[in-house]
């Protein structure tokens, strides 16, 4: 019940997730390097996130914008 309702919060508002996820992951790039977790995988889960971040951006401003 809770995943279905998870799922179909993600699928009705995916199209706001593009430049929070940016933000997101700068933040935590900038919160990693402050505490010192430079040699950690865990600061490859924000490097990818910018990227999809900025993917899921463009795609929805072309699917739904005037672009």
């Amino acid at each position: 019940m809770l995943l279905g309702s998870i799922l179909h919060f993600l699928k009705r508002n995916i199209r706001f997730f593009g430049l929070p996820l940016v933000y997101l992951s700068i933040i935590l790039l900038a919160a990693f390097y402050f505490f010192g977790l430079t040699n950690h995988n865990a600061l490859l889960f924000p490097i990818i996130l910018i990227p999809v971040g900025i993917w899921n951006y463009i795609y929805q401003e072309r699917h739904w914008g005037d672009y």
